[in-house]
């Protein structure tokens, strides 16, 4: 061994639980970081239920890591049961979450149409856009089309509903 070489260190039982789960919580941020948008809509009843069984998970376990748990293999496994419950949960309400943003943005598409049309059906379609946290769909520029005859001769007999389907800027 030459003089440079640090003596071999042996960590105790709670440093090296640290560092194995300090690891875990850097991994559990990054999630939180990336699944931020899908946390509007998803039920905070059911995001404390996961953050409980994944507490109790950790705790078990930590018994065990301790050897301070008299049946280890019943702690291990409880502490399984738990991460799993956790995990098959939380899978299903992140699911449910970005089913709920997809039909948010669909309900956000349909009130920028009606808000970009020259004719809208709705006066409060900028407040509901602003409040549902709706973003600017679509691409190029943005105008209102000009109504052609049968679209005024439409509206003047009174068929508003009917005079107004969706048409692409460029559509014949």
């Amino acid at each position: 061994m030459t003089e440079n070489t640090p003596p071999d260190t042996k960590l105790s039982g709670e440093q090296e639980w640290r560092q194995t789960w300090a690891g875990y919580g850097i991994g559990a941020i990054v999630v939180a970081y990336f699944a931020t948008p899908a946390l509007r809509y998803m039920d905070a009843r059911t995001l404390l239920v996961v953050g409980t069984l994944m507490g109790f998970a950790i705790a078990s376990w930590y018994d065990v890591w301790r050897d301070t748990a008299k049946r280890k293999p019943a702690h291990l496994t409880l502490g399984g049961v738990w991460i799993v419950a956790a995990l098959f949960i939380g899978w299903s309400e992140l699911s449910r979450g970005i089913e709920s943003i997809s039909a948010n943005d669909r309900r956000c598409l349909a009130i920028q149409r009606d808000m970009l049309s020259s004719m809208p059906m709705r006066s409060d379609d900028p407040d509901l856009f602003q409040a549902l946290g709706c973003r600017p769909q679509g691409g190029g520029s943005v105008y209102a089309q000009r109504p052609d005859d049968d679209l005024m001769s439409t509206l003047e007999r009174g068929d508003r509903r009917r005079a107004l389907p969706y048409r692409e800027p460029n559509a014949p």
